[in-house]
């Protein structure tokens, strides 16, 4: 299992050659991606982790997860347990009101859940996937 330690735009990739030997490649996506470095300038590129189990995938993911927790995670959350939260994304996808929310808010707060995560859609007319992500502008009300 690999991935980059940056929440951006990247890319990731196996492949399998003729004589079975695996190939794995990860990193800032190329589409779309420049970066102009003048005399002297350095780029540091994001960090990768991968980490390998020969006893399972239950094994691996809990060497991912310690490798996380133990080397990743710093300020105030890397030794506590964090909050419990919903995401109201899959439960309404394009098609939510105030009174959706306050309905999965409401339905949450009664199961002990912690914090609610307000996903995609809110910033303006999202109604598919290829509009509205970026060109929102933020207002403050009241």
């Amino acid at each position: 299992m690999f991935t980059d330690v940056y929440s951006g735009n990247f890319e990731a990739m196996a492949a399998v050659d003729q004589f079975d030997s695996v190939r794995a490649q990860i990193g800032i996506n190329h589409d779309g991606f420049s970066w102009i470095l003048e005399p002297g300038q350095t780029f540091t590129s994001p960090e990768a982790v991968l980490v390998f189990s020969d006893e399972g995938l239950g094994r691996m993911s809990r060497t991912f997860h310690d490798l996380w927790r133990q080397h990743l995670i710093s300020g105030r959350w890397k030794n506590k347990t964090r909050p419990v939260l919903v995401n109201n994304w899959e439960a309404t996808y394009f098609d939510f009101d105030d009174k959706k929310l306050l309905q999965i808010a409401d339905a949450a707060r009664d199961m002990g859940i912690e914090m609610l995560v307000m996903d995609d859609g809110w910033f303006g007319r999202r109604n598919k996937d290829d509009s509205s992500l970026g060109d929102w502008k933020a207002t403050i009300t009241g």
